[in-house]
C-alpha cells in the first residue's frame, strides 16, 4: 500500500497532538511538517506498519518519535517505569545518542510542564464542546451523557505521566544498563542491535514472568545500513522476542532487496511511503533535495590538496564544512596537515572517524554541532543518520567506496528545506562517475573548474613532515590505507586500480618517500618519482615529542648495532664458507693426489708382479730344463752302465753277433747324444 500526503502545519493532523508535544515542536523551530512527517505520523497514529524511503535530511526522526510519545500519552493506563513500550534500533552509537537527545527534548518538556499542559488541553477541549453546543442547540440526553463520559475520561488523564528512556549502546558493562533500567526505568529503548538484543535477553532471563504485554512500536532506523553492517542475527533475535501484535516502522534512504525481505518477515501489510523531489530544471525524480547545489570538480590527484586549501581559505570563516575522506588514516593525516599550513593557522578543525574512542567521538560531534563555523574531517561514520545543524558545505575529497554513501554524505547539508552545497573531487580517470550518479538519480551540476595559479602548499607540507616524524609517518600510513581502500571500490570499472598513478598520488599526499607495499610492486603504476630527500635525511627526521624521539633513537641504535652484528656475523659466515670451500678444494686436491699415488703404486705393483711372474716362469722353465737334463744324464748314465756291463759280457763271450749289437748300441747312444 502507498501513501501520498501534502505537507502542512502540525495542527492539520487528524489526531491532535498534545500541547506538550506542540510546545516542544515550536520551541525547536519546526513550523511545518516535512513530507515524511505528514505522511508517516498519521499512519502510525492509525496503528499501521510503515515502510519509509526518503532522502536524507527529510525529518525522519520526528516522524517516529512523535507517534511513540503520543501513543504512550493516549494510553488508558499509565506505564510502570519498567514497562517497555517502544524500541528504536540504529546502526551506530552516534545515531542512537542523537535520537536520544531529540527524544529527551520532548520528554523533559513533558515531565516539566505536564500539569499546565494538561489543564490547557482540558480547557481547549471544553471550549470546543461549548462551540459545538452553540452550533447544535438541541442535544438529546444521550449526547449529554456521552459528553459527560468524555469529560470523565479526560479528567482521568489529568494524572501526571512520566515517560522514561534508556540508551543501550555499549561502552560499559551490561549489568550497568540493567541497574539503570531497574532504578530509572526504560519505557522507550534506544540502542544498537547487539547491545539491545543482549539487554532484552538478560531482562527476560532475570525475570521469568516478564512479558512485552505493553509493547507497541518497533523502529528500525537506517534499516538498509543495519543490514549492510551485518546485523541480521541480532535484529532477527529481537523480532522473535517481541509480540507480533505491534507496530513496526522501517526507515531507510534506499529500499534494497534485503530491506524488502525484512519488511516481509517483520511487518504486516505495511504502508509504503516514498518521498522524492523534482529537479527544478529537468523535472526528473532525484534522491537529493532541490535546495542542494551539488557539483563536481575534475582535478588531478597531485593538485587536489592545493584546490582544497584554496577553497577553505575562501569559505572557512563563514561556513560549517564537512570534508569526507576514504579512510580513517587519511582523516588523521590531513587533520594534522591542514592545521600545520600557515595560511590556515588558528582555523577551527575537527576530526571524526570510527577508530577514535567513543568518548572522543561524542566530544567532537558536540563541539562541531555547537560551532558557528569550522571544518570537520570525517569518514563515512558521519555520512548518515547524524544530524549536524547548519552545515553549509560538504566536500568529498575522495569518492566513497560504496556509491550508496554518496547520497548520505551530501545529505548532511540542505536539511529540512535549508540551502546547502556539495562538491566532489574527481580525477580525469574517474569522470564516468558523474554519469553513473545521474543514472542513480543523483544529478551533478555543471563542473566547477579548478582555480588556476593557486598557492602550491605541497613544499610547505613536505617541510612540515621533514620537521616532524609523526606527521611524516601519518602521511605514509594514510597513503597505504588509501591505496588499499581504492583497490576495494565497489565501482571497480569507474575507479580502476591499475590506472591509479602511485607517484602522483604520493606527490598529492606530500610524502617524503614511497612506502613498501604489495599493491605497488608493479613499477608501471609509479612514475619517475622523487621527493627530493635522501634516505639519510629521512632517517634523521625526529619526533617533536622528546620521549618518543628518545625511544626512536634507541630503536635506531639497536637496529644499527644489530645490523653491524649481522654484518659481522655475515662476514664471518662468508669467511667460514670461504674457508670451508678452500678446505674442500684442498681435500679434493689431496684426494686426487692420493688417487694418483695409489694408481701409480698399483701400476708398479702390477709391473713388479708381472716381472716376478715372468721371473718365476723363467725359473720354472730353467728348472724344467735342468730337471730334464738331470733325467737325461741319469738315463745316459744308466745306459752307460748297461753298456759297460754288456761290454764285459761280450768280452767274456767273444761273439761276433754281440759285437754287432754293441756297435748298434753305440750308434744309438751317439744319436741320443746328438
Amino acid at each position: 500500500m502507498t501513501s501520498k500526503v501534502d505537507t502542512g502545519g502540525w495542527n492539520k493532523l487528524e489526531n491532535k497532538l498534545s500541547n506538550s508535544t506542540l510546545n516542544t515542536i515550536n520551541r525547536l523551530g519546526f513550523k511545518s511538517m516535512s513530507p515524511v512527517q505528514s505522511a508517516v505520523i498519521p499512519l502510525f497514529m492509525s496503528n499501521k506498519d510503515v515502510l519509509v524511503e526518503a532522502c536524507t535530511g527529510s525529518g525522519k526522526t520526528l516522524a517516529f518519535i512523535i507517534p511513540i510519545i503520543e501513543k504512550i500519552l493516549n494510553r488508558e493506563n499509565n506505564l510502570k517505569k519498567t514497562d517497555i513500550a517502544s524500541i528504536i534500533i540504529s546502526p551506530t552509537r552516534e545515531l542512537a545518542i542523537q535520537i536520544q537527545q531529540v527524544l529527551l527534548e520532548f520528554l523533559n518538556d513533558l515531565n516539566r510542564n505536564y500539569d499546565q499542559d494538561d489543564l490547557e488541553n482540558i480547557k481547549t477541549f471544553e471550549d470546543e464542546l461549548l462551540e459545538d453546543d452553540d452550533e447544535e442547540k438541541e442535544e438529546d440526553e444521550e449526547e449529554k451523557e456521552e459528553k459527560g463520559d468524555e469529560d470523565n475520561k479526560i479528567k482521568k488523564k489529568k494524572k501526571k505521566i512520566e515517560i522514561s528512556s534508556l540508551l543501550l549502546i555499549g561502552g560499559t558493562e551490561i549489568y550497568q544498563d540493567l541497574v539503570n533500567y531497574k532504578n530509572y526505568g526504560g519505557n522507550i529503548l534506544i540502542g544498537t542491535p547487539g547491545r539491545t538484543d543482549e539487554f532484552l535477553t538478560r531482562v527476560v532471563k532475570n525475570d521469568q514472568q516478564f512479558k512485552f504485554k505493553e509493547f507497541e512500536m518497533l523502529i528500525l532506523d537506517e534499516a538498509d545500513r543495519l543490514l549492510d553492517m551485518g546485523f541480521h542475527l541480532p535484529i532477527n533475535s529481537i523480532l522473535l522476542k517481541l509480540p507480533k501484535q505491534r507496530r513496526t516502522g522501517l526507515f531507510s534512504a534506499t529500499q534494497t532487496s534485503e530491506v524488502k525481505e525484512l519488511a516481509r518477515t517483520g511487518m504486516r501489510n505495511p504502508f509504503k511511503v516514498s518521498v522524492s523531489v523534482k529537479h527544478i530544471e529537468t523535472h526528473q525524480d532525484q534522491s537529493i533535495p532541490t535546495t542542494l547545489d551539488n557539483r563536481y570538480m575534475i582535478v588531478p590527484v597531485e593538485e587536489r590538496l592545493n584546490q582544497l586549501v584554496h577553497f577553505l581559505l575562501n569559505h572557512i570563516d563563514k561556513n560549517k564544512i564537512i570534508i569526507y575522506f576514504l579512510t580513517c588514516s587519511s582523516v588523521d593525516y590531513f587533520y594534522k596537515i591542514l592545521q600545520s599550513v600557515k595560511c590556515l593557522s588558528g582555523k577551527p578543525f575537527f576530526s571524526l572517524h570510527g577508530k577514535a574512542p567513543h568518548s572522543q567521538r561524542i566530544k567532537v560531534f558536540d563541539a562541531f554541532s555547537q560551532a558557528i563555523n569550522g571544518v570537520l574531517l570525517s569518514t563515512d561514520l558521519a555520512a548518515r543518520g547524524l544530524d549536524i545543524p547548519n552545515v553549509d558545505w560538504v566536500i568529498q575529497y575522495d569518492a566513497p567506496q560504496d556509491p550508496k554513501a554518496f547520497v548520505h554524505r551530501i545529505g548532511r547539508t540542505a536539511r529540512m528545506g535549508r540551502d546547502g552545497n556539495a562538491l566532489i573531487f574527481l580525477s580525469p580517470e574517474e569522470d564516468s562517475y558523474i554519469e553513473f550518479l545521474k543514472i542513480k538519480k543523483v544529478p551533478l551540476l555543471e563542473m566547477v573548474k579548478p582555480v588556476e595559479n593557486v598557492i602550491n602548499i605541497l613544499p610547505e607540507i613536505k617541510k612540515v613532515a621533514f620537521n616532524d616524524r609523526e606527521i611524516m609517518e601519518k602521511g605514509v600510513i594514510a597513503m597505504v590505507s588509501h591505496v588499499r581502500g581504492y583497490k576495494e571500490h565497489l565501482c571497480p570499472y569507474i575507479f580502476v586500480f591499475h590506472r591509479l598513478n602511485i607517484g602522483l598520488l604520493a606527490t598529492g599526499f606530500g610524502l617524503l618517500y614511497l612506502p613498501r607495499m604489495p599493491e605497488i610492486r608493479d613499477k608501471t603504476m609509479i612514475s619517475e618519482w622523487t621527493s627530493g630527500y635522501t634516505k639519510d635525511q629521512i632517517l634523521k627526521i625526529a619526533y617533536k615529542e622528546k620521549k618518543k624521539e628518545k625511544q626512536r633513537l634507541e630503536k635506531v641504535n639497536k637496529i644499527k648495532l644489530k645490523k653491524e652484528k649481522d654484518a659481522i656475523e655475515r662476514q664471518e659466515a662468508i669467511n667460514e664458507k670461504k674457508r670451508k670451500l678452500e678446505q674442500q678444494e684442498a681435500d679434493k686436491l689431496l684426494q686426487k693426489q692420493q688417487k694418483k699415488q695409489e694408481s701409480s703404486s698399483e701400476v708398479q705393483l702390477k709391473k713388479q708382479k708381472q716381472q716376478e711372474e715372468k721371473k718365476k716362469q723363467e725359473q720354472e722353465s730353467i728348472n724344467e730344463i735342468l730337471h730334464e737334463d738331470q733325467a737325461f744324464k741319469k738315463a745316459r748314465k744308466a745306459k752307460q752302465q748297461k753298456k759297460d756291463k754288456s761290454s764285459r759280457f761280450s768280452d767274456l763271450m767273444g761273439s761276433d753277433d754281440e759285437k754287432e749289437n754293441n756297435n748298434e748300441e753305440e750308434e744309438e747312444d751317439n744319436e741320443d747324444d746328438e
